[in-house]
């Protein structure tokens, strides 16, 4: 039925295009991050702006146009179907947009597989997204919009001829990014999937795998024993690096979760003061959440250590809710304290027992309670910890000290401990 409202074609326009805006939604707008949306999206509005033109113009009813829409899907699959020369012509000048598409936008990586793919890696810590757009620059520049249906073993070596003059652990971390990559695709290709990881099967890398294990040394607490460990945090010049060193031999928490305590996170539970973690200090100097899920935790710290922190806090201006913070403002540097921690050790003739010298106090914690047997489950230890690798917390520490008759019970030792200077 003819309808009485005057509106013009281009009214009805305006009225979809402001009502999509790209604020509301901005995957419309843009056209080369987003093509396919680009497109459909102003298809349909152009589309739907006539639909509803003609209904208020002419006697057509909506279900005439219902019918109309149906034939049209009908005349277009028979298009696609007939393979159709036009159709390839448009395909062709449209695939330079799709190809833009390739750059890697901030933590993506994304990588063309029977037209392209994307293997997202928004939740990743910005350190590892930062790493696998490096590794991806070698990729791309080698390999190019591959398609990854058509990677082989033969692929896969020649690959590795174009990156030999880089150092052989850089190109094993290239080599498990693009695994990773091609990993997200295995199953899901649609007129030739994937149906197996091509690089999983490689062995390029299996004998120098072998031949250099992972390993962290085992601590001889005759050197490294709690007071030895006190008499090199109380030679560090700066209070505050004392403090967060501290933090982390009492509770085996990352640098990057000592240095992101808040006046919030120390209060008491059941009486004991404890520090609950619900940050970290990201690679850019920012406040992030916690490295892993199991990093969010409450950890028991000693009376001395919790006094010493208030005394500390109180010389703070009351509105500084980061308490590790330099004159700046910024979160301490990690390199400038792992340099005073250095040459408080070297003013004892000693050297540091790790190669991860970040990560010493959250090592020799780990090893000190395991060697002490108040760790003998690996699943305990882990949640202690942050940490989400159970197998690698059980090899590592559990295995190592649990075992070790010259180790001094727990249930001995618990009250006699954490006697800071």
């Amino acid at each position: 039925m003819k309808s009485n409202i005057k509106v013009s074609l281009s009214q009805l326009r305006d009225e979809q295009y402001e009502h999509h805006n790209d604020k509301r939604f901005p995957e419309m707008h843009q056209l080369y991050r987003s093509p396919y949306s680009w497109f459909k999206a102003r298809f349909y509005m152009e589309l739907s702006s006539i639909c509803v033109y003609f209904l208020l113009k002419t006697n057509l009813n909506p279900n005439t146009i219902t019918i109309a829409y149906c034939l049209a899907a009908v005349v277009g699959a028979a298009l696609i179907a007939s393979a159709n020369s036009s159709l390839v012509i448009i395909g062709v000048f449209s695939l330079p947009i799709l190809f833009k598409q390739q750059e890697i936008p901030d933590a993506d990586i994304t990588i063309k597989v029977t037209g392209y793919i994307e293997a997202k890696n928004k939740k990743k810590a910005l350190k590892e997204v930062k790493e696998y757009k490096e590794h991806f620059k070698h990729i791309k520049k080698h390999c190019g919009n591959v398609d990854l249906t058509k990677i082989n073993i033969s692929y896969i070596a020649d690959f590795l001829k174009k990156i030999v003059d880089l150092k052989i652990d850089y190109k094993k971390k290239i080599f498990h990014t693009f695994s990773r990559i091609y990993n997200t695709q295995v199953g899901l290709g649609d007129t030739d999937p994937l149906t197996i990881n091509v690089f999983k099967t490689a062995t390029f890398f299996k004998d120098d795998e072998k031949s250099e294990p992972i390993t962290h040394p085992k601590i001889n607490f005759d050197v490294w024993n709690f007071d030895r460990i006190n008499t090199i945090i109380s030679k560090v010049p700066l209070i505050p690096y004392q403090l967060m060193f501290k933090l982390m031999a009492e509770t085996s928490c990352r640098p990057s979760e000592a240095r992101a305590a808040q006046r919030k996170n120390f209060h008491f539970k059941r009486n004991i003061p404890v520090f609950e973690i619900t940050n970290s200090v990201d690679y850019e100097k920012c406040l992030a959440p916690p490295k892993t899920k199991a990093g969010y935790r409450e950890l028991e710290i000693s009376a001395i250590l919790k006094d010493q922190l208030i005394d500390y806090m109180n010389t703070l201006p009351e509105n500084q809710e980061c308490i590790f913070l330099n004159t700046k403002g910024k979160f301490y540097d990690l390199k400038n304290m792992i340099t005073c921690l250095d040459k408080s050790v070297e003013s004892l003739n000693l050297k540091l027992p790790v190669a991860r010298k970040t990560y010493f106090f959250r090592h020799w914690n780990a090893s000190y309670w395991c060697y002490h047997g108040k760790y003998t489950n690996p699943s305990d230890l882990a949640m202690h910890m942050g940490d989400l690798d159970v197998k690698f917390i059980n090899t590592t520490y559990i295995k190592k000290y649990a075992v070790s008759k010259e180790s001094v019970r727990y249930s001995e030792h618990q009250n006699n401990h954490y006697k800071w200077n």
